[in-house]
């Protein structure tokens, strides 16, 4: 996985501009030429890389370059799970998966649409997909101001529910946007079997491997390697190293931004790194 410099790192570089301790792949590399140097070791090095002073050097979802490597190459049209276009809740059937779509929210004040199973209500998807197609996956609400909140929509890799080997693959991509005056933030997570109470592992369940997503207005394409996925510190039991790609059982887009209102539209939702998985290497 490619480490693209962020605006972080260029803050380290003006606050301390002598040498960058950066650990990557298991070895120590000093630079003293600052931001560019850095871009270069982390691109350089095709593994995930962190600054020490906890500083971390992480792949950018939006980054077209991401397309171009082997955990991020596009795939087939077999591993397209879902455009919508069908306009039904269930996730295109193929490669043994035809899970089902949803939303749940918390029970202390926060709102959303389409309505949760819980309530009786049936997952729908909006006219106006990405590009001119004509359905995406869209939710929308508020989030309460309550302690612990949450809203989100996602699916189930198979039906009945049971984990999903996604081992082949390197990771996940969609287009995604926001409507105006909603919160842009968005964490993007898959429950695994660490995580997930029928994994049957979990003491403290629900602290899926995911990652923090800021949206735009317009559509934007965001491709996840699952070697980007961590989960959030400070609770949850257990605490792998990684996410277990070869049992996953379903994605969700969540929010949690207390206050606000939310209006989140999702589309073409595909497994990429095909190549990856099979030992290959990504087209440029």
């Amino acid at each position: 996985m490619p480490c693209v410099a962020s605006h972080r790192i260029d803050w380290i570089r003006e606050a301390t501009p002598q040498k960058v301790r950066v650990n990557c792949m298991s070895r120590i590399v000093y630079s003293t030429s600052g931001f560019n140097r850095l871009r270069e070791v982390c691109v350089v090095s095709l593994a995930a890389c962190s600054l020490v002073l906890s500083v971390g050097c992480r792949a950018n979802p939006s980054d077209p370059s991401l397309a171009k490597t082997a955990e991020g190459a596009p795939c087939p049209a077999s591993g397209m799970f879902d455009d919508g276009e069908d306009n039904n809740n269930q996730a295109r059937v193929q490669e043994g998966r035809g899970g089902y779509w949803y939303t749940y929210a918390d029970s202390d004040g926060s709102t959303i649409d389409p309505p949760p199973g819980a309530t009786g209500g049936i997952f729908s998807f909006a006219p106006g997909g990405y590009n001119g197609s004509a359905y995406a996956a869209r939710m929308k609400g508020s989030v309460s101001h309550a302690n612990v909140v949450y809203a989100a929509m996602g699916a189930n890799f198979t039906d009945p529910r049971a984990p999903y080997d996604a081992s082949k693959y390197g990771g996940i991509s969609f287009w995604a946007k926001r409507a105006p005056g909603t919160t842009a933030k968005v964490r993007f997570k898959i429950p695994d079997a660490a995580t997930d109470p029928d994994g049957g592992m979990c003491t403290a369940c629900y602290n899926d491997f995911g990652i923090n997503l800021t949206l735009t207005e317009e559509w934007q394409h965001y491709t996840v390697p699952f070697s980007a996925l961590k989960q959030e510190r400070g609770w949850g039991s257990p605490h792998p190293k990684s996410i277990d790609a070869s049992q996953i059982f379903a994605f969700h887009f969540q929010v949690n931004d207390k206050g606000k209102p939310f209006d989140i539209w999702v589309d073409d939702i595909a497994f990429t790194g095909c190549a990856a998985a099979a030992g290959g290497v990504a087209k440029k």
